[in-house]
This record gives C-alpha cells, sequence and structure tokens, in this order.
C-alpha cells in the first residue's frame, strides 16, 4: 500500500520566466471588437512591465498573484496584486501577513510600491474580516 500525503501549499513561488506565462490567466482579450479583462487593465500592465525591470517573480495562491521585487535579504517589496475580485485580493493579502509572521518573521513586507487600490486592499487586511 502506497502512502497518501496531502500537503497544503500556501504559496507558490515562480520565477520572473514562469509568472509571464501564468499572468497570461490575466491578459485582456478582445470580445465583440471591446476589450475586455478579467482585472483592471492597469494592473495587468504594471505587472507585465514590474516583469521587465526589477521583479524576482511572484507569489501565487488560489488564482491571485503578488508581484515580487527585493531590495535585501529581509525586504520584499510587493508591486502589485492581481485577482478577480476585490474580497479574494483583501483575504490573500490576510493570508500572506500571516503566513510571512508564522513562517518568515524577519521578513518585512514593503508595500509602498502597490498602486493606490491594491494598497488598500493591503491596509484592509490589517484587520481581522
Amino acid at each position: 500500500m502506497i502512502p497518501f500525503i496531502l500537503v497544503h501549499l500556501s504559496f507558490l513561488f515562480l520565477d520572473v520566466c514562469n509568472t509571464r506565462h501564468y499572468l497570461n490567466r490575466w491578459r485582456p482579450q478582445y470580445a465583440a471588437e471591446r476589450l475586455v479583462s478579467v482585472t483592471d487593465l492597469q494592473d495587468y500592465v504594471k505587472a507585465r512591465l514590474s516583469l521587465e525591470t526589477d521583479c524576482v517573480g511572484s507569489l501565487i495562491s488560489d488564482d491571485v498573484v503578488f508581484v515580487l521585487s527585493t531590495e535585501n535579504t529581509f525586504t520584499i517589496h510587493l508591486k502589485c496584486i492581481l485577482a478577480q475580485d476585490r474580497t479574494k485580493k483583501i483575504d490573500a493579502c490576510r493570508d500572506l501577513r500571516s503566513w510571512v509572521s508564522d513562517n518568515c518573521p524577519m521578513i518585512e513586507l514593503n508595500s509602498s510600491y502597490l498602486p493606490e487600490s491594491d494598497r488598500t486592499a493591503w491596509e484592509v487586511s490589517k484587520y481581522d474580516p
């Protein structure tokens, strides 16, 4: 008999190349001669541009993408957050805060590079639901 082990991964890290491929899920599409997107078009563009400059990759959890860069070993900059809805984005931010404080308490998550809408979700995630 082969033992079955269930492992729950909170976050999956993807390097820049794999993040580019994964972001195709959010790529805007034309439908009936209109540009449509499952997330804000500006968020998608910021994510793609970030990947071309200073990012190290992304953390992914339940269809929420955190695009990251680093300053040093202990500081992670959140560049943008892609999610299909605001509630999912806030829940994922809350989960990331909790996961980092439980598993890597020496890491500082810096939200100063986030666009205003993402920074608001990040700040709201400080509070219990």
